[in-house]
């Protein structure tokens, strides 16, 4: 699905202003809040400035859906079959998908989708870890557990971005 989305003609369609931007930097003062405000772990800022310095896409936009997560995928017996909430969708860099990874995916999934998505450069999914992270940090630090929903996707997704770094 994803791949097929991201081969759709995107010729005359300006950049998103969402996740997937030409320019990630542009959440740095709202997630660097954000890490504050959950305890300043460092190696959250250490994610968030890999993302900021990785270097910026310059091929071809792509479309990207860029909420990729559990509560926008639809499953019949374990079979992806639709995905929902469109609202940010729009061209921009693949990384804004690819956070994915994270947000839904458990660690070995997440490592099988990386291994199968072999035409994303390593600066691409740097982005997309970043992108993870900036969902979940503000997330986070703006509703706390009072939205277990978004809780519960947001903390397992810290929890695999701070165990790859750890390493």
């Amino acid at each position: 699905m994803l791949l097929a989305l991201q081969k759709v003609d995107t010729t005359g369609e300006p950049w998103t202003t969402y996740r997937g931007r030409h320019d990630i930097s542009v959440s740095d003062t709202g997630v660097r809040w954000a890490i504050a405000k959950l305890g300043g772990d460092p190696r959250l800022t250490a994610i968030w400035e890999d993302a900021v310095s990785a270097p910026r896409r310059h091929r071809p936009l792509r479309w990207v859906h860029a909420d990729l997560h559990r509560g926008n995928l639809l499953f019949v017996d374990g079979e992806l079959t639709g995905v929902i909430d469109w609202g940010c969708a729009a061209a921009g860099d693949p990384a804004g998908d690819l956070m994915t990874a994270w947000l839904f995916l458990d660690e070995r999934g997440s490592r099988q989708f990386r291994r199968e998505l072999t035409e994303f450069d390593d600066a691409t999914w740097v982005c997309a870890r970043g992108w993870a992270m900036e969902l979940s940090v503000l997330a986070l630090a703006r509703r706390g557990d009072s939205n277990p929903f978004v809780a519960g996707i947001a903390r397992p997704a810290l929890g695999q971005l701070l165990a790859e770094r750890a390493g």
